[in-house]
């Protein structure tokens, strides 16, 4: 769930898939490092990637 709330008004959920959410996230990423912001925008890593060779397995 991607949530945007003004400080006041009214703001938007977003119901995003984990691909859509990561790629938006990756997206801001991106902007925020090519912007002069002098900022750096780090997320917490919340599972590890999967190993080489390891195929992510699908439950139904």
């Amino acid at each position: 769930m991607l949530t945007l709330l003004p400080l006041s008004g009214q703001g938007i959920n977003l119901a995003l898939d984990e691909n859509l959410l990561h790629s938006f996230c990756k997206l801001v990423q991106n902007a925020v490092a090519k912007s002069d912001w002098d900022f750096a925008l780090n997320l917490p890593q919340t599972a590890a990637p999967a190993a080489e060779g390891q195929t992510p397995r699908t439950i139904n």
